[in-house]
């Protein structure tokens, strides 16, 4: 019938069960792994299922022939039973999915619109280059994988077997292994090519390698249309691929990546803390800033905002278990003024404490650099850090942290670190909050005072707000161009601040900038 058809078999729990274009036919129990050399499949005119082998199915014959097999399309091995049922309705529905590989058995073949085999080795070589490339292959690249492939097939390697040189050779070369783009010589600055700005989305909104979508749009010249940027990124932010930017870019800006390896509170004081909380308390931040951007919430709500996302294991730590009822991560609505933003979160709090006690310094430090991009200066050499036996008692911490600014070497410094810190000492030094009452109140550099984290939140909204958007924003556009930023991208990111203002802050507004502006569309010769 001249149709393309799925044949699939699934092994399991010692149950074979082949199916073709969805349908079951057969179903064998106490079914071994098949190895290639003792447990061949044979498929074609002698392919027949005696009527016991058939389970009971309406649709099924007392026989049923496969159809000549006269070309192969190569799926995951990992497919799902579910997906093969699905696929004849897909089907009908046009929606069949694309194959992981494509390859033809002969050189020949009895129909004239199958293609020869190096016809076909081109073909194929063309379309994997373009993804492993992120680019069209030149035509010196197709050929010279081309003769890598001919060399073993001319020489009666089986055609997959042969295919094996090529793809081998592509997934080594500086063109698969290293991101470049195509430059322009004799311009100082011009714009990066439609293909190149496939990959400048990709590797930014999915830490990937762009799909066919994106890859198509970049070879047809279509992302050199501001709207037609702004559609894909819209689509790839709704993919379940856009995670990979919300865990890599978050866990780096609030720099609890390394909660768990690098960081680890004390053991001896904290046995309760282990590695699947740490992963829960890692994964939080994530979650909270992927729903304000995926939802286009304000950014400033991630100062304030008392919706979180929790497990049972976190809800425990925080003292909040009847919040989460079922099992897995849910949203959750805290009724709770100790909570609210990424600033009473337990990984931001445990990694900004030393592993036995809270440290205030650390802490007013973490909310300056990290919330604010205002970091301090390092400490002189001169100066003795703080006892690493300390109790995390409020008043000893705040004794010691006085006795510090009485010199004057180090007042300059902790006369805006250590309020901000101490505004948080309520809460201990793996994020709980403390039952017992804390000495909280504290007075800021311009003699303003605060008492507590609710306060201090209070305090950033109003009073640092704009600094906050202005260090965020310099994060991400830093994120998305791969490198540090300099002085002449300020006048960008004075653009996207102004457009952050007039829509409220919108986070979709500051990724839509910064895939529109000129860092990131242009680039500049060396």
């Amino acid at each position: 019938e001249n149709n393309a058809h799925l044949i699939a078999l699934s092994v399991q729990n010692h149950r074979a069960s082949i199916f073709l274009d969805g349908r079951l036919l057969a179903s064998v129990a106490n079914f071994s792994k098949p190895d290639s050399d003792n447990n061949l499949f044979k498929v074609g005119k002698a392919a027949r299922y005696k009527k016991d082998d058939i389970i009971d199915n309406e649709e099924s014959d007392d026989k049923y022939t496969l159809p000549k097999i006269e070309d192969f399309l190569f799926y995951s091995n990992a497919l799902s039973e579910e997906t093969i049922l699905n696929y004849r309705a897909d089907r009908k529905n046009g929606e069949i999915p694309e194959p992981a590989f494509h390859w033809y058995p002969g050189k020949e073949s009895p129909r004239p619109e199958v293609i020869t085999a190096p016809q076909a080795a081109t073909d194929i070589l063309d379309k994997f280059l373009l993804k492993a490339f992120r680019r069209p292959p030149t035509e010196d690249e197709t050929d010279r994988y081309l003769t890598l492939f001919l060399e073993s097939f001319d020489a009666d390697v089986p055609f997959y077997l042969a295919m094996q040189a090529p793809i081998v050779a592509a997934l080594s070369s500086p063109a698969f292994l290293l991101h470049s783009e195509q430059a322009i010589k004799g311009k100082e600055t011009y714009a990066v090519s439609s293909i190149d700005m496939a990959s400048r989305l990709s590797y930014f909104l999915w830490s990937s390698a762009p799909d066919e979508q994106l890859i198509s749009a970049g070879v047809t010249g279509r992302l050199l249309d501001p709207e037609e940027i702004l559609r894909q990124t819209d689509r790839m932010l709704a993919d379940d691929k856009a995670e990979r930017f919300f865990e890599r870019f978050v866990l780096q800006w609030l720099r609890t990546e390394g909660l768990g390896d690098t960081y680890r509170p004390d053991e001896s004081r904290f046995s309760e803390i282990n590695e699947s909380l740490m992963a829960a308390m890692r994964r939080e931040g994530v979650m909270v800033v992927g729903n304000v951007i995926r939802d286009n919430h304000s950014l400033l709500r991630l100062l304030y905002d008392n919706s979180t996302f929790m497990n049972k294991e976190l809800a425990a730590h925080y003292g909040y278990e009847k919040l989460v009822t079922g099992p897995g991560w849910q949203k959750v609505h805290l009724n709770d003024s100790n909570r609210g933003g990424l600033l009473t979160q337990a990984a931001v709090l445990t990694v900004s404490s030393s592993p036995r006690r809270t440290s205030p310094v650390l802490r007013g430090k973490w909310v300056l650099d990290v919330l604010l991009g205002e970091p301090p200066s390092p400490p002189p050499a001169s100066v003795p850090p703080l006892p690493a036996e300390a109790e995390n008692s409020g008043n000893s911490l705040r004794e010691l942290l006085a006795s510090h600014r009485s010199q004057a070497v180090c007042a300059g410094c902790h006369d805006k670190i250590d309020p901000y810190g101490l505004a948080l000492e309520q809460y201990d030094a793996v994020g709980r909050f403390r039952t017992d009452t804390q000495n909280t109140f504290t007075t800021l550099w311009n003699g303003e005072t605060l008492d507590g984290a609710t306060e201090l939140i209070q305090f950033l909204l109003e009073e640092k707000s704009n600094t906050f958007i202005r260090h965020l924003t310099e994060k991400v556009l830093s994120y998305a161009l791969s490198r540090d930023l300099t002085f002449s991208d300020e006048r960008s990111v004075y653009s996207i601040l102004q457009q952050l203002e007039n829509e409220n802050f919108q986070a979709r507004t500051l990724i839509n900038e910064i895939v529109l502006s000129e860092p990131f569309r242009y680039r500049k010769n060396p």
